[in-house]
């Protein structure tokens, strides 16, 4: 497994491949934020210090028919040029979602051609 195959694959950019898991026929993939990417939200500055994190899920396009998550943890930061303290831009999602943004298109995609029961209803959603 490779960070390029998260970028061609799950248009993942930014982040670093850690490991992979299986679990009750799903697959994990946990990836972290690249040092470049942590800055502040508001200003932009780098000259940041970590103020915590949380690990967060999200479900990602299927592989092969199998439900796929991207597993990372989310920091916070406290900018020491702008004095807020924020959670870093995620890129893949939006900060309160639970699919990435590839998965929301690939399931806007299904939608041409089958009814909202049908996507609904399919594996790949269960």
């Amino acid at each position: 497994m490779s960070t390029s195959f998260l970028y061609h694959a799950l248009g993942l950019t930014g982040y670093h491949y850690l490991s992979t898991r299986f679990k009750k026929g799903k697959v994990f993939f946990t990836v972290a934020f690249s040092k470049r990417r942590i800055r502040c939200p508001d200003c932009g500055s780098h000259n940041v210090n970590l103020a915590g994190s949380r690990q967060r899920q999200f479900r990602t396009v299927p592989i092969g028919g199998k439900p796929v998550f991207v597993e990372l943890k989310i920091h916070r930061v406290h900018c020491l040029n702008c004095g807020k303290v924020s959670q870093i831009r995620l890129g893949l999602a939006d900060s309160h979602a639970s699919n990435t943004y590839v998965f929301d298109r690939y399931a806007l995609d299904l939608l041409r051609s089958m009814t909202i029961l049908d996507v609904g209803g399919s594996s790949q959603f269960a």
